[in-house]
């Protein structure tokens, strides 16, 4: 069973240090017009919404238990990553 727990934890890692990488070379390469950014969007095979929506309100508890709620960043950039386990 420790195989499979080493296992998740290495795809977990894996995981994370792609999205890492997805973030870094977009940061570098984000354009500043909308025409760059809607271009940039549909390369990635990312469609925008019609006009802006607000994310619902939820929240979840941080590493110590804590809740965290999606309305204390209202106006912030969020990355929501989400996994799961089998």
């Amino acid at each position: 069973m420790r195989g499979g727990h080493a296992a998740r934890s290495l795809a977990v890692t894996i995981g994370s240090f792609l999205a890492l990488a997805v973030v870094l070379a977009t940061a570098v390469t984000t354009p500043t017009a909308e025409d760059d950014v809607q271009g940039l969007l549909h390369t990635l095979g990312i469609q925008s919404p019609p006009g802006e929506l607000a994310a619902p309100s939820f929240a979840l508890p941080d590493t110590k238990g804590s809740p965290v709620r999606l309305s204390e960043y209202r106006g912030r950039t969020v990355m929501l990553y989400f996994w799961t386990t089998y």
